[in-house]
């Protein structure tokens, strides 16, 4: 344990999104400007760099509007944030065509699977010599779920 949110603080796991050195987090429907910041607090006293945004709507929370794609390169909405808060990332930008447009999982070596019929983030990714595994996630997407809902990454 390396830390609490206090009430009246409130953070949802996909507003938070990890980075080698970054944390990446979310001001969402789901975490509160107080959540914010006590999970940014909690970041940086184990070594993390923290940069907070406001996630608008459609989207649920950060996790819809960008992924991470490796140490140094991001998936992420074009023309959604600021960018001071993407600096120092190679951001592959793809348009905003719903509440999943810039959530996939993310492989190794340049590989990535999206939902089937997120064809701007394929076609953007194969343009940029990734390799797409398109999955049908319709079920999951009608639930307001994306791709990275799905997985628990583990290193």
């Amino acid at each position: 344990k390396i830390g609490k949110i206090e009430y009246p603080g409130t953070v949802e796991g996909g507003d938070i999104l990890l980075s080698e050195r970054v944390a990446f987090i979310g001001q969402s429907g789901r975490t509160n400007p107080e959540g914010a910041e006590q999970i940014a607090r909690i970041l940086r006293a184990i070594g993390f760099e923290t940069r907070i945004t406001r996630v608008p709507s459609p989207f649920l929370h950060l996790g819809g509007a960008m992924t991470l794609l490796g140490p140094d390169s991001i998936l992420c909405v074009n023309n959604l944030f600021p960018q001071k808060f993407l600096s120092g990332f190679q951001c592959i930008e793809v348009p905003d065509t719903g509440f999943i447009s810039g959530n996939v999982i993310p492989l190794s070596d340049r590989q990535a699977i999206a939902d089937r019929s997120n064809h701007p983030v394929i076609e953007t990714l194969q343009l940029h010599d990734f390799t797409v595994f398109p999955l049908d996630l319709s079920e999951f997407v009608k639930g307001r779920g994306g791709p990275s809902c799905l997985i628990l990454e583990v290193k």
